[in-house]
Parts: structure tokens; sequence; C-alpha cells
């Protein structure tokens, strides 16, 4: 499931390494960032094995009252995995250790052990059983870096992969992944270009201020906590509100 970022970049080769042969497939969701998506596609030696796939209105049918600033689309991973269910009998998503909450239940244990039942009943005509397997469940996005670096590979591979929301730069400085990129970039001693601190994002603000509060809505684990204080700590620009 080829987004082409930076946690389906690494479980590409991953897959590799344990032996498999990867399908690569890519969805076009038409959504703001796609060019820029596409230009880092297109860097990687294996680009002309990815099997592309066109759904030109897809974000144009996001409700109304989704977050669109977020690119939070609910439905999106149920309709991808059963277009890509054509192709194997295992679907993998990049889905993380502590990256899914009330808004995102499209990334639950329990959702994903529902939609292996469904794909699974839908396609018993041509296999026994269809299955969701979310191999990097059990790592934070820190973890995935440092899993790919001691995998061999690249930095600066790693670098050409494209997390950011914003549809022109390659890494924006307000939007939530690319807080997450660089918190995980950090933590493994890695260093980006951004076109501003994420550190003074609205979303580093949001989480530094749950971390203050004392997780008291409960969006953050310990390990996503210790990552943003690590991270704040070790390289990015202090100021008067940072914590302890």
């Amino acid at each position: 499931m080829v987004s082409w970022w930076l946690d389906s970049y690494i479980m590409y080769y991953y897959a590799k390494k344990n032996g498999y042969q990867p399908i690569p497939i890519r969805v076009d969701l038409w959504q703001p960032y796609r060019e820029k998506e596409l230009e880092a596609i297109k860097q990687f030696d294996f680009y002309k094995d990815i099997i592309q796939i066109s759904v030109s209105d897809f974000v144009s049918k996001i409700p109304t009252n989704v977050d669109k600033q977020n690119q939070i689309i609910p439905w999106r991973n149920l309709l991808l995995w059963i277009l890509w269910a054509n192709f194997g009998e295992e679907v993998w998503i990049g889905a993380l250790h502590s990256e899914w909450h009330w808004k995102e239940r499209d990334k639950s244990f329990k959702f994903f052990e529902d939609t292996t039942n469904l794909l699974t009943y839908i396609f018993n005509i041509v296999r026994e059983r269809t299955e969701i397997k979310t191999p990097f469940f059990h790592l934070t996005k820190t973890g995935v870096v440092k899993r790919a670096i001691n995998n061999g590979i690249s930095i600066d591979d790693l670098k050409k992969t494209s997390t950011c929301y914003d549809n022109e730069y390659h890494n924006c400085w307000e939007c939530s992944t690319c807080f997450k990129r660089r918190m995980a970039m950090v933590n493994n001693g890695l260093e980006e270009e951004y076109q501003n601190n994420p550190r003074e994002s609205n979303y580093a603000k949001e989480m530094i201020a749950e971390i203050k509060s004392g997780n008291k809505n409960w969006r953050l684990t310990e390990e996503r906590i210790w990552e943003i204080k690590n991270a704040l700590a070790t390289k990015w620009i202090k100021t008067n509100e940072d914590i302890s």
C-alpha cells in the first residue's frame, strides 16, 4: 500500500528483507499534495513496478464535518483495502503504535479484525482467507525510522520520502505529520530542512498542552509522550513553554 510516505517506503523494504515479493500499489486520491507525492515516488528504482489506481473523486466526497486540515478521511482504509485485496491474500498497512484514537477508527484493532473477517467472506470464492496485517503496529514512528537505519536503508533515501500534507512544500511547518516526522527523525539523530520549526506549529502546541495537563484527554500513550519530550529536549528550538 504505497502512499509514498516514510512508513510505506520502509515497509516495502521490510517485506523484501523478510522474503516476500511485495506488489507496490498506489491509489491516486487527487489529494492536495499529490504532485509532490508523485515526484517522491518517481525517484525510486522500483517506480516502474508500482500499480497505479485512480479514484479521482475520492477527496471531493469527504463529509463536510471531517477535519480537512489534517486530511482525515474516515472511510479511506476500508475502500482501499477492498481494492488492494484483489491483488493478494495479505494486505499490509503501515499503522503505527499509539496512532489511532476516536478520530481514526480505521486504525484500531477492532477495525483490522472486522475488516479481515469481511474480506475473507467477500473473497472466499477465490481464496480461503484474506488478512489485514500491521507489521509495524508495535512500533512508534521513531522505532520505524530506527529499524530502517539498522537494516541498511540509506538516510538520503529516507529524506526523499514525502510525509507533509502541504500541496507545495516538501516539509512545511504546521501540519501534524511534519511534527511526527521530525520527531522521529530527531530522535534518531537526523535533521531535515523545514519551512519553519514544527516545534512552533499549532499541532505541537496542542501536544505540549496535552502533556502539561497530565494527558487529561487520553490522546497520548507513554511512548508518544516520551518521543515528544525527547525530541523537544534534544534538538528543537526551546521557548518559555518547554515541558520538563
